[in-house]
């Protein structure tokens, strides 16, 4: 998964690539039905105008061995972050 130059912060960067190598297909396909307009309308570069309830409800999707729900949630929203550059190119 190739991290644009936007995102100059090494942490930014590397918390991604961590959770990037999680995210399916099925998975980014899956974050946009479910979210994907509210993600297109997001201020906020953590998705976190979205409740997280919402996002905890909805991690069941990216359950890997050894995973707590906060990995769950940030491989959700990875994978939301990966669907939105894929509608604004």
């Amino acid at each position: 998964m190739h991290i644009p130059s936007t995102d100059r912060s090494k942490e930014w960067a590397d918390h991604r690539a961590k959770f990037a190598e999680h995210v399916t297909p099925r998975m980014i396909d899956a974050v946009g039905t479910k979210f994907g307009p509210r993600l297109m309308a997001s201020q906020d570069k953590y998705f976190n105008d979205i409740p997280l309830r919402e996002w905890d409800r909805f991690s069941f999707i990216a359950m890997r061995k050894g995973f707590s729900l906060s990995d769950q949630v940030c491989t959700v929203k990875e994978a939301a972050r990966q669907w939105v550059e894929r509608q604004t190119g």
